[in-house]
């Protein structure tokens, strides 16, 4: 007989930038519960950056981008893997101040790629230049470091500058700069401290990790600037200028356990990354949630003594259920996939 537990495999799935939604999900979108007639399928024994990813923070060519290149309305590619000549046409004419042209280039290049939203945002500033004294937002995402990620949350902001350029308010469009914080806390403050500076900026979308948003928070509340979040859901995130439009970790967690209960969870071994503040607020908001309902164990799999199937071959008759609670770093999301693989295998 098939001894193997029952899993939550939590994870973050943003559709855009102002929508979010916290999906239950066992690997390869099968049922959320294992059982003896839905075994979990192989995990993929490596998860590498996409083809398209740009170098991590430790390269060098991310260290040596310029605070200026980290900065573009439609005067620099800050994809630079994208290919597109209307693109680079409009950018030189953006540059030279003839938006115009520069809005023609940048229609051409939104046909030739209509699902790449930095040539989108860059057409949408030039009709916001033509009509003269735009409204200004700053959207701060990890343009090199998670290019996918960073990509989605632009698709929003895209999607719904478009919506207001149709408009506009009292005769302005809004405008917004594309900025780089490589989903590195150090940058993330260095670009925020330069928002902080340029007055025409009225507020900020992002940014994407809890990290991140937590350095560029601080500057944000001592400048008074509202700060909005579409996928930051750590717990430790607040304060005046503070906003988000995803539920917060405490609300997961919640949910979870509840979920947990519902199925007959009563014994349940946690595992997250304590490197995290995402998975470290999850862990604690569930962990808070279920304790009066259960037992747990928890287990950190950035531990470098971590090993997989070890600790699910010493937890086979001591817990009922496992809580999976990756980041979004390879190397952690690969070590839950053994975890589930391990469980498989009982």
């Amino acid at each position: 007989m098939n001894n193997t537990l029952k899993i939550i495999f939590a994870t973050l799935s943003t559709i855009g930038t102002l929508t979010i939604i916290i999906v239950l999900w066992e690997l390869a979108f099968q049922p959320l519960i294992t059982t003896d007639n839905n075994p979990i399928p192989d995990p993929t024994p490596s998860l590498s950056p996409s083809p398209t990813s740009t170098p991590s923070p430790t390269n060098p060519n991310v260290i040596g981008i310029s605070l200026e290149q980290r900065f573009s309305s439609g005067d620099r590619r800050l994809f630079t893997n994208q290919v597109n000549r209307n693109a680079d046409q409009g950018i030189e004419a953006f540059k030279a101040g003839n938006y115009d042209e520069a809005y023609q280039q940048f229609r051409q290049a939104v046909n030739t790629a209509p699902s790449d939203p930095e040539v989108q945002i860059y057409l949408n500033n030039s009709q916001a230049r033509k009509s003269g004294k735009p409204f200004i937002l700053a959207a701060v995402v990890p343009v090199d470091t998670k290019q996918t990620n960073a990509e989605e949350m632009l698709r929003g902001v895209a999607q719904a500058q478009s919506q207001f350029n149709q408009q506009g308010f009292n005769g302005r469009l809004l405008e917004i700069i594309i900025v780089n914080d490589s989903n590195n806390k150090n940058y993330a403050q260095q670009v925020a401290q330069e928002i902080i500076t340029n007055n025409d900026i009225l507020g900020v979308i992002g940014h994407n990790s809890a990290g991140a948003s937590a350095e560029g928070l601080k500057e944000y509340e001592t400048a008074g600037i509202a700060m909005i979040s579409p996928t930051s859901t750590s717990t430790n995130l607040s304060g005046n200028v503070f906003f988000r439009t995803v539920p917060s970790d405490g609300k997961s967690g919640q949910f979870l356990a509840r979920y947990a209960v519902k199925n007959n969870m009563s014994k349940v071994a946690v595992f997250y990354t304590s490197s995290s503040n995402y998975s470290q607020s999850l862990k604690e908001a569930f962990i808070n949630s279920f304790k009066l309902l259960g037992s747990t164990r928890v287990f950190d799999m950035s531990d470098p003594n971590f090993e997989p199937k070890s600790t699910v071959r010493a937890l086979q008759n001591q817990v009922d259920s496992f809580v999976l609670f990756p980041n979004t770093d390879n190397k952690i999301t690969n070590l839950s996939l053994q975890v589930a693989d391990a469980n498989a295998s009982l």
